[in-house]
């Protein structure tokens, strides 16, 4: 078992569903802009599909009553046709762009399930990326017995991880029976989780 996927689900399970979903889609919006970039070079898939579910899910946690279940099997559908195979894309941003699109889907799958095992996932997705993204960027042999160490002990990983940790603490400690956009700005980092022009 991954040692950080059994941490998270242990954390998750601390707080509520709406928490669960706050955090899904804080971190799916950190992803988003990484499919936008793998969209930009190579000219393939659809930004916007991405960008109405990730809506779906905001609207979800600011008016529940709202969301018809229809609305979110439709959003589901329209991203796996948006989801890139990694085998038809040379390019390492293909990686980056399937995480955001399998966060997104993971989320709204929650919305219709209810299972939390889809909420880890999406924090092992962003996980993900950066550990790809850190490889990438300090061209890393992954034959190199050291290799984990030195992606857990890269600022990129330590920051990213620590914004999860803080953000689940902080969902597990505040009253979310009322969400708000100014609720979820609070929420919100600025810092992106990985920076593609060092890839360049």
């Amino acid at each position: 078992m991954d040692k950080f996927r059994q941490e998270t689900r242990n954390a998750l399970e601390l707080i509520s569903d709406k928490g669960k979903i706050i955090f899904a889609a804080l971190t799916c919006e950190k992803l988003y802009p990484n499919y936008v970039f793998f969209k930009k070079v190579t000219n393939w898939g659809d930004s916007n599909i991405l960008a109405e579910g990730l809506s779906l899910l905001f609207q979800c946690l600011l008016n529940k009553d709202l969301i018809r279940v229809q609305n979110v099997e439709n959003a589901i559908l329209n991203i796996e046709k948006v989801t890139p195979n990694t085998e038809d894309f040379p390019e390492i941003f293909v990686s980056f762009a399937l995480d955001a699109c399998t966060s997104i889907y993971s989320s709204l799958s929650f919305l219709l399930d209810n299972n939390s095992d889809k909420i880890v996932d999406v924090a092992v997705y962003a996980r993900d990326t950066v550990d790809m993204f850190i490889q990438e960027k300090d061209d890393l042999n992954s034959l190199d017995s050291s290799i984990d160490i030195q992606i857990e002990h890269d600022d990129f990983m330590i920051k990213e991880k620590n914004r999860q940790r803080v953000l689940i603490e902080t969902l597990a400690n505040i009253d979310l029976d009322i969400i708000t956009d100014e609720l979820l700005n609070d929420l919100r980092t600025i810092e992106p989780i990985i920076d593609l022009s060092l890839l360049r």
